[in-house]
């Protein structure tokens, strides 16, 4: 592959995204995470998509497998098994090249993660490092249908790949509510702490996570977008208090698609939740024309109503945003509105103290106070990310649910 200018910015603002088969959505059962089952499932995503590039020859393609690979605990990982046997029926179908890679907020949490999810192993077994991405050099990528951001910066390891596959978990998030094929390509980013605090509004924040996707597709080789496909494992997925210390609940399925919108629409759905409650998804939709609803996707494989089971999702008043503007009217409604917001609270039975939450706090809104020797939250900075419950060992991170449960958010 001969890309130019890789450092530099470059400007692919004259292509156009299309990807295949935007409205097809693939969804099979596979009762658990047994290896010839979870292969068997494998397959039949792949029959039944019928991804374009499995008709090249794949022996100088690079492929890089993308896992979520959020924390050292083990039910938050997009499980090892999906990762491996993805990776040998690759390697069966030619490709030479197969990287996997992620990152989380830190380096030395993120080769914990590899580490601790078994994925580290299969890279190694592939002939491959595990690749953390905050290790890599990165490149400035910029485009018209970019919604927040003049440019997005995405490894030279994404950057590099011939074929980028998605392999996202299933699962709740206590600061965005879902996270899934869209949100999963935040571990793309070189400094999650700094983003957090640069986009606080949350619509911009989840309209910032589809400019990153834009970024991945436009730089494909020549005029070509780059060939992204999605597979979720819903196998087991996580409710409550995700994206790490939620419960796990089966699902026993696997669902596929070229389009993260249409992915991310049917799972959600199948949680019981409405997509378009989700801005990430909608901004999105919106920009590349893709479809949201679920009832004008082509859903192909097993019936999708069968896989539905309503799951504990996160208040969705978590992703209204707090605009501090400078009138009166503004600063007299602030505090009021943040009154109805989830708060996040630290539960000292379970907090061992270890700082951690303090030191990626993106907004600084956690201290240790002295005299109480526990842990505080500034609720005047805390914007609801849940950085501090995805850092926290201890699952000492909670979300207290006020009033608005039975009042409506005055937005």
């Amino acid at each position: 592959m001969n890309h130019q200018k890789i450092g530099k910015l470059i400007n692919y603002s004259n292509k156009t995204i299309e990807i295949e088969n935007s409205n097809r959505i693939a969804i099979v059962k596979v009762k658990d995470y047994n290896p010839e089952n979870v292969r068997s499932g494998l397959l039949r995503i792949i029959e039944l998509l019928k991804p374009s590039f499995f008709d090249d020859d794949l022996i100088h393609k690079s492929v890089l497998l993308k896992p979520n690979v959020l924390a050292p605990d083990k039910m938050a990982f997009t499980n090892e098994n999906v990762v491996e046997q993805l990776a040998e029926i690759l390697k069966k179908q030619g490709v030479k090249k197969l990287l996997i890679g992620d990152s989380t907020m830190t380096k030395l949490i993120t080769k914990m993660a590899h580490r601790k999810s078994g994925l580290a192993d299969i890279a190694e077994k592939l002939g491959e490092k595990m690749i953390n991405f905050l290790e890599d050099e990165f490149v400035t990528i910029s485009h018209d249908s970019f919604r927040v951001s003049k440019v997005i910066r995405i490894p030279k390891t994404v950057f590099n790949a011939d074929i980028i596959i998605n392999l996202p978990k299933m699962k709740t998030h206590a600061g965005y509510v879902f996270t899934g094929a869209i949100k999963n390509f935040f571990g793309l980013m070189e400094d999650k702490i700094s983003m957090h605090k640069i986009y606080k509004d949350k619509l911009l924040f989840q309209r910032m996570l589809g400019d990153i996707h834009q970024a991945v597709l436009c730089c494909g080789e020549k005029e070509r977008i780059k060939p992204v496909l999605h597979i979720m494992d819903a196998i087991e997925a996580m409710e409550g208090k995700g994206p790490r210390s939620g419960k796990h609940k089966k699902y026993n399925c696997l669902i596929g698609s070229f389009s993260p919108v249409a992915l991310d629409a049917l799972a959600f759905s199948l949680m019981g939740g409405n997509p378009e409650d989700l801005e990430a998804l909608k901004s999105l939709s919106e920009t590349n024309l893709w479809e949201r609803n679920v009832n004008r996707l082509e859903v192909i494989g097993d019936n999708w109503e069968d896989f539905k089971d309503n799951a504990q999702i996160p208040p969705l008043e978590t992703l209204n945003s707090i605009r501090t503007g400078g009138s009166l009217i503004e600063r007299f409604a602030v505090p009021l509105i943040r009154s109805f917001h989830p708060r996040i609270k630290i539960n000292s039975k379970k907090c061992k103290l270890c700082m951690n939450c303090i030191s990626h706090c993106p907004m600084q809104a956690l201290y240790f106070d002295e005299n109480k020797n526990k842990i505080k939250v500034n609720r005047s900075k805390c914007i609801n990310c849940f950085c501090c419950g995805e850092i926290c060992p201890n699952n000492a991170v909670q979300q207290k649910r006020p009033i608005s449960k039975f009042i409506p958010l005055i937005k």
